[in-house]
């Protein structure tokens, strides 16, 4: 007979959020070498995109790249590069690049010179704050692939937040992972994930965090959406939070393979109470 895997629940802090594991694996001591490993992963993406820690990467670049070139880690850079692309494919409606004032230009190369060969950054003016909030568990959900390889994990449900999911291979019993999406959110789907990534946008009542180009709140109904890229994920729900009307130019360039839209704005988003998005079924 075939034997059973190991199973283990584990929930850690991160990037200002919960971070639920559900790991699958042969052995106990592999699911918490992995665990350590994932641990290890958050704490340096937070080293790299927190604004808030004056020893992160962010936080320094915020602080010193007007007054002369910040040199940028392979990790910085690359998020940045995928911050301009995005913020490209998006018109816009997906930006990292934040202004003390929100109505000053904001074309990006008006904003920042970016130099590939030194990898450095330079903000061209005193005003611009770079701000991962919106990219910040795409770029670590990201990784986990190769991490769970590492480790022998073929059956896994990461949740990042309840708003940033990855469902990799299947529950323990065999059946494909189940999510109902939160009907006080204004959703009435539920999905079967296997080796897909789900996003979730708009789902936080007057705790919202995403803001459209003039930093006002949106009155938009939530969007969820499936892929394969989680960092694909986080843009383009972001976007279409924003913007419904931009799921043609997206499919442009991005592939999708879910998308769902909520029927209502969320109970409570007048008292600025939160539900849970995402119900493990």
């Amino acid at each position: 007979m075939e034997q059973p895997q190991a199973f283990q629940y584990e929930q850690l802090r991160g990037m200002n959020t919960r971070l639920e594991m559900i790991l699958c694996g042969d052995t106990e001591y592999l699911l918490q070498a992995c665990i350590s490993r994932i641990q290890a992963a958050l704490w340096h993406w937070e080293q790299v995109l927190s604004r808030f820690d004056p020893e992160a990467e962010t936080y320094k670049m915020n602080s010193g790249a007007f007054r002369m070139p910040f040199s940028l880690s392979e990790d910085l850079w690359e998020a940045l590069s995928f911050a301009v692309d995005f913020r490209e494919k998006t018109s816009g409606f997906f930006d990292v690049f934040h202004l003390v004032n929100q109505h000053a230009e904001r074309a990006v190369d008006s904003l920042v010179a970016m130099e590939e060969t030194a990898h450095t950054i330079q903000f061209l003016t005193e005003e611009v704050r770079v701000d991962f909030g919106g990219m910040g568990k795409g770029l670590f959900l990201k990784q986990l692939p190769e991490i769970l390889d590492q480790f022998q994990i073929e059956n896994a449900f990461i949740s990042f937040g309840e708003s940033s999911i990855y469902a990799r291979g299947h529950r323990p019993d065999g059946v494909a992972w189940t999510l109902q999406l939160s009907p006080e959110c204004g959703f009435d789907q539920q999905l079967r994930l296997t080796n897909q990534f789900l996003s979730v946008s708009g789902m936080h009542g007057q705790s919202a965090h995403i803001r459209d180009k003039l930093g006002n709140l949106p009155c938009n109904h939530g969007v969820a959406v499936v892929g394969d890229c989680p960092l694909a994920l986080e843009a383009i729900s972001t976007t279409l939070y924003l913007e419904p009307g931009m799921e043609g130019e997206l499919k442009k360039h991005f592939a999708l393979e879910g998308l769902y839209r909520a029927k209502h704005k969320m109970k409570g988003s007048q008292t600025g109470a939160d539900f849970p998005v995402v119900h493990l079924t």
